[in-house]
């Protein structure tokens, strides 16, 4: 099963820009290890609201969409369903289940 990468949006932005985690890291007074760990959530680690914030400041993109670039347990809606949805087809409707529930 393939993992969903975590915080996409916000990567693929900084990508396309030409951005990689030092430059992120210098403008939040961060490592570029702390943002590559952050961005992993390695062992649950996650973005402060005001690192969040600070890192939507630097790419100039509207505060208001702190939730599309950085959603809840790092993954957007449609990652999360994709990722959890059920090879099981039943009376025509695909199934959904949460990750780590059977």
């Amino acid at each position: 099963m393939r993992r969903v990468k975590k915080y996409k949006a916000i990567q693929i932005a900084l990508r396309m820009e030409g951005y990689i985690n030092e430059d992120v890291g210098d403008y939040i007074g961060r490592s570029a290890d702390y943002v590559s760990t952050h961005f992993r959530m390695v062992d649950g680690k996650t973005f402060r609201l005001s690192e969040a914030y600070a890192i939507l400041d630097f790419m100039g993109i509207p505060r208001e969409r702190i939730f599309e670039f950085f959603p809840p347990d790092g993954e957007s809606i449609e990652d999360s369903l994709r990722e959890t949805k059920s090879n099981t087809k039943k009376d025509g409707i695909f199934l959904y289940r949460k990750k780590g529930v059977s």
